[in-house]
This record gives structure tokens, sequence and C-alpha cells, in this order.
């Protein structure tokens, strides 16, 4: 008798568009995941190549939706051979093959199981070290950062090299800092916003449309800059 084992990626969940996924290597037996032994961000793969992963520490959240997948297997392979065998009915088999079917597919499309939330998308590109221009690439992903703005960041990150990014240039220090008008912070809402970077210090802020081509200072620099007109897309929604 050939028993196979080995070590192999599961738990594939929180994807992050653009950049990779969470997934734990296990030790296996006949591909059964059954001892988790590493999480990994993987940033890579593909089907002639190794995958590539950057550990990130114990994901229990994979660990979990590794177990409960192999379960769902089993357990359609269980009903399958009960079916050909003639001990259990075609209708018991045909609605438990249908729930096991939904619930594999809804562990890889709920949210915060098969895709990561933006603020978890961040955290977990810091963890894995993967540098400002990766949290740029999220943000731009997430549609949290505009294209004007993600190159305006990318820019600012190559002028100054090797200096340590300021916590200001996070593409995931969200929602951006209030714009100052006649010395107060004007408080913004998501919906009707115009978001625009400091032509001086590139930092972000947010004021509502009403504002346009008002003049104020930025928090960060104190420099005085005038609300841009919002973008034609943003118009139209407005």
């Amino acid at each position: 008798m050939v028993i196979v084992y080995g070590t192999g990626y599961y738990g594939r969940v929180q994807a992050i568009p653009g950049v990779g996924y969470v997934a734990t290597r296990f030790a296996h037996i006949y591909y059964v995941p059954l001892l988790p032994l590493q999480s990994y961000l993987v940033v890579r793969e593909s089907w002639w190549a190794p995958k590539e992963g950057v550990k990130i520490g114990p994901s229990l959240l994979s660990v979990f939706v590794a177990w409960l997948r192999a379960a769902m297997v089993i357990a359609g392979l269980a009903l399958y051979f009960g079916l050909i065998s003639h001990r259990l009915e075609p209708a018991l088999v045909g609605g438990g093959l249908f729930l096991l079917a939904g619930l594999l597919l809804g562990s890889y499309k709920l949210p915060g199981i098969g895709r990561a939330s933006f603020r978890r998308a961040c955290k977990l590109v810091e963890r894995a070290g993967l540098g400002p221009r990766a949290l740029v690439a999220v943000g731009l992903a997430y549609g949290e950062l505009t294209p004007e703005e993600a190159s305006a960041r990318l820019l600012l990150l190559e002028d100054r090299g090797s200096a340590p990014a300021d916590a200001s240039d996070d593409a995931c220090d969200l929602p951006a800092r209030p714009f100052v008008l006649d010395g107060q912070p004007l408080p913004t809402r998501t919906a009707g916003a115009i978001k625009f970077a400091c032509p001086h210090c590139r930092r972000v802020s947010k004021v509502t449309v009403e504002l346009r081509g008002r003049v104020g200072r930025c928090t960060d620099c104190r420099q005085l800059l005038r609300v841009p007109a919002p973008p034609e897309r943003a118009r139209q929604a407005a």
C-alpha cells in the first residue's frame, strides 16, 4: 500500500487584488491537511513553479477554513459512495451535495473570508514587509486612491529614495485628514466629497463639493491651497 504524504498550501483566504492571498502550509496525508506548519501571504504562483510566500505568522482563519473545506470534500465523497452503494436515497444525496457545494463556494466568496477588507489588506501587506509601494497598490486596487493620487505617492517615494517613509504617506491612513478653512477643520462626508493631494507635501484631504474653488490651509504643511474642481465622474454622480 502506497501512502501519499507531504506538505502543501491549503486554506486560501483573504485575497488581496494585485498582491496575493493568505494560505497555510500543512503536513498532509493523501492531500488531506492535518498539521498546520506556517501561514503565508502568497505573492506569486504559477502552474510550472512553486508558490512564493512571505511568512506572516499563524492565521487561525486560514487553518480553520482549510480543515472545514477538507471536511466538506470528505462529506461529499461519503454521500457519493452512499449513493452508489444504495445505502442513501438520491434525494438526500442531492440535497446534501447541493448544500456542501454552496458552503464550499461561500468559503471562497464571502467578504472577509474570500477577499480581505481594505484595512485587513493593509495590515497583511505591512506584516509581510512588502513596503510602501505595495500599500499604494492596495489603495489603488480598493478604490481608496485615484490613479492620480497613486502616481503622486509613488513619485514622492522615488524622490525620498531610501529615506524612511512618513506615516502620513501610508495609503491606508484613511480617512484623509480634514481640510482647514478659516482656522476650523471641516467635517467631510463620503458621498459628494472631493479628495485631493496638497501640491506642497502631497497630504490627501477631503472636502465637500460645495467648497470647490475655496482657499484653505493644509493640515500638514500649513501652506495655502485652493480646492480643485471634482473629477467629471464625481460631478456626474453628484
